[in-house]
């Protein structure tokens, strides 16, 4: 995450799918990999919006809840990792 991938992955919002195969699989994906990551990301932060709307409706399932913490923690995980490498650059 710490690559010009994982950066240019974090801005273009698919880092989380990315993290997600480099821990199953290590880096670096190859071009048809990045392309499906983009879509599980598009595909993903429609989930989120989902999601959260059924949070705030009080209808959401605990699977669903529980996908959206995981997804939230492995953002976190990947700007801890981004923010530690700049301080470490500087």
């Amino acid at each position: 995450m710490r690559s010009a991938m994982g950066r240019q992955a974090a801005v273009e919002g698919w880092a989380v799918e990315l993290f997600q195969i480099a821990k199953r699989l290590g880096p670096p994906p190859g071009k048809y990999i990045v392309r499906q990551l983009k879509d599980d990301a598009e595909a993903a932060r429609r989930r989120r919006v989902v999601v959260s709307e059924n949070t705030v409706a009080g209808i959401a399932t605990e699977a669903e809840r529980t996908w959206l913490d995981a997804y939230e923690a492995d953002l976190a995980e990947i700007l801890e990792i981004q923010l530690m490498a700049d301080e470490a650059a500087a």
